[in-house]
């Protein structure tokens, strides 16, 4: 492995999870506007040769710092110059406005390196630093997708790209930087999940065990402090992991009518404001009397709006499942598809669409996970229908809702008292049924214990016994 940060280098070398194989560094910015930004960088260098690894990252950082020396010199002075020396606002412009929001509106470290590289990884490289927000067409912005579709980009990353530019385009606007907002693409298509992206159930069981586990680590490491609740969090409540779970604070919590506690049993609700939701939609979810009793406890003593379950806690849940002898992760993400498969056990889909705050149905159905209990239980259900249906249908099987048939002319007299003609072979009318029964022992047997009819004074009585079908069917099994 490279050497780590000490003296001799500028620099730290760093590991990453999806490429351990190579030599990666970490850049603090020593000086200037952007003084103690962080950035991260590949040397596309194997790890294992040291020599070559830290001149490699000796090389990236020269490189780094030139480019951190640019972006200052831009920002500070306007790239483009009118003839009467006008600062035209470009990229660069919006790229720093951008930045200063984010600050503003207390952006973490993560947040701001993930800004960063929209901007200088995408938009710069593609569009360019210098390119004035006049030529920033809508012709212009549908090429840029272009280009980023090819090279395998995918549509929620393109979302975010062209959401900078969107959202600083409006703040240029507000301070009278361009005349008015350029038009650009409305709706960019997402594409589905990959598997590594797509959340897993986990059966209730695991759940309740890797729970207990995560409650035993966090009273035993005082870094994992909230690691328990945020987790229940999520699981009973559905909330996002980063943008909800850890974001929640006193002033989402609020009490509920009487009467809707005594039709759901919730007694509290969480309300979940636009601002912190993925489509800024407000929405409600009711929480039970433990999970209120802990959000309360937990917001006891902390300013109104001061998250309660701040950090983040992969490294306790993973070690909390391996711990349990289960092989599988579980994350913030997986609880919150778990909250939905196990909640459309019992209530409607449209509930839990409102409940998870998806916009269209379709969204909602990609988080359930069948379970066989669930495939079973939809046997069972048609089965008892039938039953149901069987016992309560009267006898007349005739559609209603269709009108009668006319019925056929005969021409001629016609006797009442003559019956029909005979029947056909092997058919016998309704007539000659109680005359045939009262003869032949052996029908009359078979009809008295599967149909229910019996051959009483005065014609045929029906009633409920009906205990020869189940020998009856066993004969057609071969039982």
């Amino acid at each position: 492995m490279p050497p780590r940060k000490d003296d001799t280098h500028p620099f730290s070398f760093i590991d990453n999870p999806r490429a351990p194989d190579i030599a990666w560094i970490l850049v603090r910015v020593p000086e200037g506007p952007q003084k103690g930004r962080r950035i991260r960088r590949s040397t596309g260098v194997s790890a294992a040769n040291r020599a070559e690894a830290t001149r490699a990252a000796y090389q990236l950082f020269e490189r780094i710092l030139a480019e951190v020396a640019e972006e200052d010199r831009v920002a500070a002075q306007g790239s483009n110059l009118s003839t009467e020396g006008r600062v035209i606002p470009d990229l660069a412009l919006l790229a720093g406005l951008d930045y200063a929001r984010a600050k503003a509106e207390g952006a973490g470290e993560r947040q701001m390196d993930q800004l960063a590289r929209f901007w200088e990884k995408h938009l710069f490289r593609l569009l360019g630093v210098t390119l004035p927000l006049e030529a920033l067409t809508h012709s212009k912005v549908t090429e840029y997708l272009s280009l980023r579709r090819a090279e395998g980009a995918r549509g929620q990353s393109l979302r975010k790209e062209i959401g900078c530019l969107k959202r600083t385009l409006k703040i240029a606007a507000r301070e009278d930087l361009i005349a008015r907002v350029p038009e650009l693409p409305e709706r960019i298509k997402t594409d589905p999940p990959r598997a590594w992206q797509k959340g897993k159930l986990h059966p209730l069981s695991v759940l309740v065990a890797w729970l207990d586990e995560v409650k035993r680590r966090e009273t035993e490491d005082s870094r994992a402090e909230g690691a328990w609740l945020q987790a229940r969090v999520a699981l009973q409540v559905g909330l996002r992991g980063e943008s909800e779970a850890q974001k929640l604070s006193a002033s989402w919590l609020e009490e509920i009518p009487a009467s809707v506690t005594q039709a759901s049993g919730a007694v509290g609700a969480v309300r979940v404001p636009a601002a912190a939701a993925k489509d800024r939609e407000e929405r409600i979810v009711g929480v039970d009397v433990e999970m209120w009793a802990l959000l309360a406890a937990q917001a006891e003593g902390k300013p109104w709006d001061a998250p309660l379950l701040p950090g983040r806690h992969d490294r306790i849940y993973r070690a909390a499942a391996e711990a349990i002898g289960y092989r599988r992760a579980i994350t913030l993400r997986d609880l919150r598809h778990c909250y939905a498969s196990y909640a459309a056990e019992e209530v409607d889909l449209v509930a839990v669409q409102s409940a998870l705050g998806h916009a269209d149905l379709e969204v909602t159905q990609r988080y359930l996970t069948t379970t066989f209990a669930r495939t079973a239980k939809a046997s069972v259900v048609v089965a008892g229908a039938l039953a149901r249906e069987r016992l309560t249908t009267p006898s007349d099987h005739t559609d209603k809702t269709r009108s009668p048939k006319p019925k056929k002319k005969v021409s001629g007299r016609q006797d009442s008292n003559l019956r029909p003609s005979a029947p056909k072979a092997g058919l016998l009318p309704g007539f000659a049924l109680q005359s045939h029964l009262e003869t032949c022992e052996s029908c009359r047997r078979l009809v008295e214990e599967c149909i229910g009819l019996r051959v009483v004074e005065g014609g045929l009585g029906h009633t409920n016994d009906h205990t020869g079908v189940s020998s009856l069917a066993a004969k057609g099994r071969g039982e």
